[in-house]
């Protein structure tokens, strides 16, 4: 999943770049406005596509990969002992580790 939202945010800085070279040789102002609609669209999708692998990566990370720190550790040994900050403690090297592989 990190791997794919790497080649999502690879996509977005080569079609940036596409865009800037495209630009750099189109000289009318009339054809720079056709290249911005072009390319709209095409960035709207790529930053539609990273979103949704994100909320995957967060959804997976939390209820599946720290299911058990997660639920024992807000209701075991009962709910009231229990606090969110303790629980969060073992959310910190994950996520970490998370944002060091898919922020380059």
């Amino acid at each position: 999943l990190c791997m794919r939202l790497n080649a999502l945010d690879c996509s977005v800085v080569k079609l940036e770049n596409l865009e800037n070279r495209i630009r750099t040789r189109c000289c009318t102002l009339e054809q720079e406005g056709m290249i911005n609609g072009l390319f709209a669209r095409s960035r709207d999708v790529l930053d539609a596509s990273c979103l949704e692998v994100m909320d995957y990566i967060a959804t997976k990370l939390v209820f599946l990969d720290l299911r058990e720190p997660f639920l024992d550790g807000l209701y075991v040994p009962n709910v009231n002992a229990t606090r969110l900050s303790n629980v969060l403690d073992c959310f910190d090297p994950v996520l970490r580790y998370l944002c060091e592989t898919v922020v380059p």
